[in-house]
């Protein structure tokens, strides 16, 4: 804050103690011992007043006031002072009057400065006081007189290598003619005084007599290199001023900031990293090859795709890797690559990770990139179709498939077929395969099938179904073969006979016990062996009748040509029981290529009853009363068992009594036996007696 400027004045009232002089004379001098003033920026008028100190005049008397200088020169400090002050006639004790003296103000710093005020008289009628006859002033040097300093500016900035900063002070305003001191000092921030830098305290910097606006101070101060590579590191330098005369302005207090010249070097460990998609990530590490770190630093790692793309891994775009304070040489940071199994059977896939940083502190050196190979873990599982294949002559070929049951291929696989003789005979029954090459190809996945074609030989013989074996192999070490990895390829003969039963119907009789069919072929030769089957049916004849047929084979052996047959007797049952023709059916079958069926393919068959019931009269004679009114006849059966209704008739022939005068005459009067009735069942009618 500026100094406001003030006046000190001293009066000092003194009474006559001196011895008795003369009624003419008088005593006079200078009041307020001692004068002081300031210096202000202008002039200034200083009052000296002189004092009747004893004595009243008669007629006007005077003295001179004068000036002598001391170390305030007079027209520089000050205004030369030649005056006379009269006090007029009746002037009483203690009149008082001012005299003016100029202070010239400078506008510069000084010291306090002084001259002499005196007085003088020619007078024999004045006595000047001895004790009042002379009184020092003082020119203070005035408050309003100030240099104004501060910092030239409030930051600097030094390398650590470069040793030293040099920090100044400037004048901003107003002129010294003195000497002036400031004192400067420092206060640690994150730089440490006798680690960092050399420390001042109080350090003080002068400016000299003339020194004025502009006019600077400077100071070196020891940066201190600590072969760390760390953060920017800064201080404080405060800037004071004891003398009231200096006015320390802004910026008084300045930062200091060391710039750390250290630096690591790093690089990545290799030029090359593997992993597999099975392992799921890859480790990349850098490491510090020279230099030792006093603060963290980042690296950035980045990645850039090759054959492998997002498909393969998780790419990374400036990943931080952390190097934290401490860490020195061959200290590393590593970070996971994310590789991604994508269940495709492919060749080895690369990308590219990379380290860079923007940090003053670091050196990236080679390797600075490096490339990341992707080994194939994955696979197809590769199997035929099916285990068995069947054809016919006649279609000649035959389709035989491989497939991919597992996996996807993200790239070609090659297999390779051949084929085994087996009752097939390669030439002979088909065209064989030798390593016979199928590929399968990029994006290929689970169910991808590829067929091969084989050719087939017609013999036009008829015989057994032939087979041969196919079989599947590969050196690709991407793909598993899996069951079944070999295939049976059957023939089925082309060639075939017709058959059919040699009749629709067939006849027997329960006595008999059996019933003939048979089946005939009707054309074509055997090769071979070909079964029939035969089978039975319910009609009215049912299991207590004849013994059921299931699927019972017929077997036409080689050799076997047209016309002929192949016979079997079916069981016919005789029940016992009187009963109707009953019948069931037969029916031919065969599920084999080399057989074809004709009409009839199926027969009924007839059984006849050959059961019968015998019956009578219980009695050979009835008696009874004309009084009854009639006669009860009955007729019983004496063996057998009926198995369907039956009737017998009745009729009355004249004996010695005479029809229509001694009974009423019957003439086939029927009597039914039902099913179910057997030995003993008794029907009777009753014959009207007259």
């Amino acid at each position: 804050m500026k100094p406001e400027t003030f006046l000190i004045a001293v009066c000092v009232l003194l009474c006559h103690t001196c011895s008795k002089i003369s009624a003419t004379d008088v005593e006079i001098g200078i009041l307020a011992i001692p004068y002081v003033t300031i210096e202000s920026e202008s002039t200034t008028d200083l009052a000296i007043r002189v004092s009747l100190f004893y004595g009243t005049p008669n007629k006007t008397v005077a003295v001179e006031l004068h000036t002598a200088s001391g170390n305030a020169i007079s027209n520089i400090d000050y205004i030369q002072q030649n005056a006379v002050v009269e006090f007029g006639a009746n002037s009483t004790v203690g009149a008082t009057l001012c005299t003016y003296i100029t202070i010239l103000g400078n506008y510069a710093v000084q010291d306090t400065k002084n001259f002499t005020v005196y007085l003088t008289s020619n007078s024999s009628d004045v006595l000047i006081l001895s004790y009042a006859q002379s009184v020092p002033v003082q020119i203070l040097g005035g408050i309003t007189q100030y240099i104004a300093v501060s910092f030239t500016s409030n930051t600097y900035s030094v390398h650590e290598n470069e040793g030293y900063v040099r920090v100044c002070i400037e004048i901003t305003s107003g002129l010294l003619q003195r000497a002036a001191i400031v004192y400067l000092s420092s206060l640690d921030g994150t730089a440490l005084n006798s680690t960092h830098y050399s420390p001042l305290q109080n350090t003080t910097l002068t400016f000299f007599s003339g020194d004025q606006m502009n006019s600077t101070r400077c100071v070196n101060i020891t940066v201190f290199d600590d072969m760390i590579t760390g953060d920017a590191k800064f201080f404080t330098v405060s800037l004071t001023a004891y003398d009231i005369n200096v006015y320390v302005t802004t910026p008084n207090t300045t930062t200091i900031t060391i710039q750390d010249s250290d630096y690591i070097t790093l690089s990545l460990t290799n030029n090359t990293y593997n992993t597999s998609k099975m392992v799921g990530y890859v480790m990349v590490c850098a490491k510090i090859l020279t230099g030792t770190l006093g603060r963290s630093i980042n690296v950035y790692a980045s990645t850039i795709y090759g054959t492998a793309t997002g498909a393969n891994f998780i790419g990374v775009q400036s990943y931080r890797l952390l190097f934290i304070s401490g860490k020195r040489q061959n200290d590393s940071s590593c970070f996971n690559i994310t590789v991604i199994d994508d269940i495709i059977t492919e060749n080895t896939n690369y990308f590219t990770v990379y380290i860079a940083s923007n940090d003053t502190g670091v050196r990236i050196i080679t390797p600075t990139n490096a490339t990341v190979s992707i080994t194939n873990n994955n696979y197809v599982t590769v199997r035929f179709t099916s285990p068995t294949v069947t054809t016919n002559e006649s279609s000649g070929f035959a389709f035989v498939c491989i497939e991919i049951k597992t996996g996807i291929l993200g790239r070609n696989a090659s297999m390779y077929l051949s084929t085994v003789n087996g009752t097939a005979i390669a030439t002979t029954n088909y065209s064989p395969l030798q390593q016979t090459e199928v590929q399968f190809v990029d994006t290929d996945t689970e169910n991808s099938t590829i067929c091969v074609k084989i050719v087939i030989f017609d013999n036009m013989i008829t015989e057994d179904t032939k087979y041969f074996n196919v079989s599947i192999t590969t050196q690709d070490t991407g793909v598993i073969l899996v069951e079944p990895n070999t295939c049976i390829v059957g023939i089925m003969d082309s060639n075939y006979i017709v058959v059919s039963f040699n009749a629709s119907t067939y006849n027997t009789t329960e006595s008999v016990g059996y019933a003939m069919v048979c089946v005939q072929i009707i054309t074509g030769t055997l090769r071979r062996s070909i079964s029939v089957y035969l089978s039975s049916n319910n009609g009215t004849a049912t299991g207590r009748n004849f013994i059921e047929v299931k699927s019972y084979p017929l077997l036409f052996t080689p050799g076997k040509r047209q016309n002929d047959s192949l016979c079997f007797n079916v069981t016919v049952i005789d029940d016992m029981v009187t009963g109707n023709t009953s019948f069931f059916t037969v029916y031919i079958t065969s599920n084999d290529t080399g057989l074809q069926l004709a009409t009839p393919t199926q027969a009924m068959v007839s059984i006849s009853d050959s059961d019968h019931i015998t019956i009578g009269f219980t009695s050979a004679t009835i008696a009874t009363n004309e009084s009854t009114g009639y006669a009860t006849v009955c007729i019983k059966i004496q063996t057998g068992v009926l198995g369907r209704s039956a009737k017998v008739y009745v009729s009355t022939m004249d004996g010695t009594a005479i029809n229509s005068t001694n009974y009423s005459p019957v003439r086939y009067a029927e009597i039914q036996f039902v099913n179910g009735d057997s030995n003993s069942t008794t029907r009777c009618i009753n014959i009207t007696v007259l």
